[in-house]
């Protein structure tokens, strides 16, 4: 709805791209002006696009911290930078930030937070919470990464409910099969609420933020990551940017650096996520592992080749009434 009309006015027609990852407003939008060209007298058709001209500025930025990608965790860290009072950058190649985040379940692992005890769960504990994640990952998750996530989650729900303001919904703990505890929580509003009061919080608090401008490459030097070399997609201007750290928080979906069983399977994700973190610091040397793995939804619908939409929760209301699940077979 920001980027569109801008857009069109410019081209002098309805015949441009849409927004990548959000294609159905876009059609839209552009049928609405066109039923308007139309209604004014004239034919949408024979409108042909103006060539127009890209600049070919460049720009130098200079911050402390440069975060590549904004999603939640993105949007998390360039809070959190602002809040320690250094200054940051947040590059966003769509034109929107929220990512994967912002059309999630709306639910999040709180073991360990106050919210989670005060809720009535006050048994749980980072030991419960690594077995119950073992057992989910076949015994392969990365243990020190586990643990570490384990041990830190409680406080950084506690963060962002008490200092950044994410609302969750009260006095509930929802049952998930996967956890021997009750340690989910659920956004209040659901994942968009929270996704939209995160750009509340990042608009106010300083941070600068490029959007619509895509990582190209990161600046090494002797040995050492400087920062990003970006540029703008919609206007061409690109951007050297140096800073004392680089944080790539970027998407994982990447299939072709997936196994070839693995590139079989249907994506639930945004269409933003193309791998270019990962492959910017494999670039480097930079190791990775269990790629060739990953996590298989019984619930969903397959909307686009090899992309799906989540049933869940239709599924959910099943099961709260004693349903079952079959496949187009009729078995269970």
């Amino acid at each position: 709805v920001e980027v569109l009309p801008g857009r069109i006015a410019e081209a002098q027609s309805t015949k441009i791209d849409g927004v990548s990852g959000a294609t159905i407003t876009s059609n839209a939008i552009r049928g609405a002006v066109d039923d308007c060209i139309r209604q004014a007298g004239a034919d949408p058709l024979a409108l042909v696009p103006l060539a127009v001209k890209k600049s070919a500025e460049t720009k130098s930025l200079t911050t402390d911290v440069v975060i590549v990608g904004g999603g939640g965790a993105g949007m998390s860290a360039t809070i959190r930078t602002r809040m320690n009072g250094l200054d940051a950058v947040l590059v966003e190649k769509m034109p929107f930030i929220g990512g994967a985040a912002s059309i999630s379940g709306g639910q999040v692992v709180a073991q360990g937070s106050k919210l989670q005890k005060a809720f009535g769960s006050t048994d749980d504990s980072v030991d419960s919470m690594v077995k119950d994640f073992l057992a989910n990952g076949n015994n392969l998750n990365d243990l020190s990464k586990l643990t570490l996530y384990a041990k830190n989650v409680g406080s950084t729900i506690d963060w962002l409910h008490e200092k950044v303001g994410v609302k969750f919904v009260p006095n509930d703990l929802p049952f998930l099969a996967e956890y021997s505890h009750r340690r989910a929580l659920e956004f209040e509003g659901g994942s968009g609420t929270m996704a939209q009061h995160l750009r509340d919080v990042i608009a106010a608090n300083g941070a600068h933020v490029l959007y619509n401008t895509k990582v190209e490459s990161l600046i090494v030097e002797d040995g050492k990551v400087m920062g990003v070399n970006a540029v703008d997609t919609t206007s061409g201007t690109k951007y050297t940017i140096r800073a004392k750290k680089t944080l790539l928080s970027t998407g994982g979906n990447n299939k072709s650096m997936l196994s070839p069983e693995m590139q079989k399977v249907l994506y639930y994700g945004p269409v933003s996520s193309t791998g270019d973190g990962l492959r910017m610091a494999q670039a480097l040397g930079v190791k990775t592992q269990l790629l060739q793995y990953g996590k298989r939804y019984p619930n969903g619908i397959e909307v686009a080749p090899g992309i799906a939409k989540s049933t869940i929760y239709a599924n959910v209301g099943a099961f709260d009434q004693s349903g079952i699940l079959v496949n187009v077979d009729g078995v269970r």
